[in-house]
């Protein structure tokens, strides 16, 4: 099955690369001449005229299918790239959405150092302010005991 694919696959190459070196010349195509014949509506044709002719045919149908690929391919890579595109913009929201999440926990974060700052600034105030009237009740000799 493989040596006739080979084989056929062979032949393809071998009759396009002879394809392929015959020049074309399109003036002379232009340039045919179509005998009417005796009977019906057929016309004759000289042969290297007639070769001619299928040649250019057969380059027509090569180029035709070359377009063909190349026209799949070109899609193929534009929808790609419109997929791509729309993963882009995907990620880009993504990634927006998480550095405002990130900045609202900083955010979040400053104000908590900030309240807790407050708090320990009123812990150490007071603190401050016992020990001022420990030092002033011991400079000035007032006993701290309670009088009853």
């Amino acid at each position: 099955m493989q040596e006739v694919q080979a084989k056929e696959t062979e032949k393809l190459d071998k009759a396009k690369e002879r394809i392929q070196n015959q020049k074309l010349d399109l003036k002379r195509i232009d340039e045919i001449e179509a005998k009417p014949t005796l009977i019906g509506n057929k016309v004759t044709v000289d042969k290297d005229d007639f070769d001619m002719v299928i040649i250019a045919a057969k380059k027509h149908i090569t180029q035709e299918k070359k377009e063909s690929a190349l026209q799949k391919a070109l899609d193929t890579a534009n929808k790609l790239i419109a997929e791509l595109k729309n993963i882009i913009i995907d990620l880009k929201q993504k990634l927006s959405a998480a550095t405002k999440e990130l900045s609202e926990y900083k955010s979040v974060r400053n104000r908590s150092n900030a309240a807790d700052i407050a708090q320990e600034k009123n812990v150490c105030e007071a603190g401050c302010a016992s020990m001022r009237a420990l030092s002033l009740a011991i400079i000035c000799g007032i006993s701290l005991k309670k009088v009853e």
